[in-house]
């Protein structure tokens, strides 16, 4: 009875960790020149204030923001690069933060988070993070 009941469970607490494995962000694709980074579809984030790449030098340090581009390439563990039509900005993801999702550079993201000035680098760190 036990090893039945554990043989039904364990798949429950495996699945989780399997889609991790395949979560993140994948190299394959291009992405598309910023002028055509208007494709994909939309909902909900169409009524949200979304900020522009270049506006980003003008907002104050842990200012929320939100962010809609291609992640280019990932240029550190957690460190990765997002393109819009006006820039480009330099993004910290968490692991936990793909939540399954596998983007690659040729689809549009959108990303929540809070700005982070440190000297001369300007970064977001990310919150919420979905494929449109």
């Amino acid at each position: 009875m036990k090893k039945s009941m554990l043989a039904l469970i364990m798949p429950l607490f495996c699945t989780p960790l399997l889609a991790a494995e395949n979560s993140g962000f994948k190299q394959e694709g291009k992405a598309p020149a910023p002028e055509d980074q208007t494709a994909g579809y939309r909902a909900v984030t169409d009524l949200q204030d979304t900020t522009a790449v270049n506006k980003l030098t003008g907002l104050p340090d842990g200012a929320p923001v939100s962010l809609m581009g291609n992640i280019l390439r990932q240029t550190g563990k957690q460190s990765y690069s997002l393109r819009d039509k006006t820039g480009t900005v330099r993004l910290e993801i968490d692991e936990k933060r793909w939540q399954g999702q596998e983007v690659k550079p040729d689809e549009l993201v959108s990303v929540r988070g809070r700005l982070v000035k440190t000297g001369s680098e300007t970064y977001v760190q990310v919150n919420k993070l979905n494929k449109m």
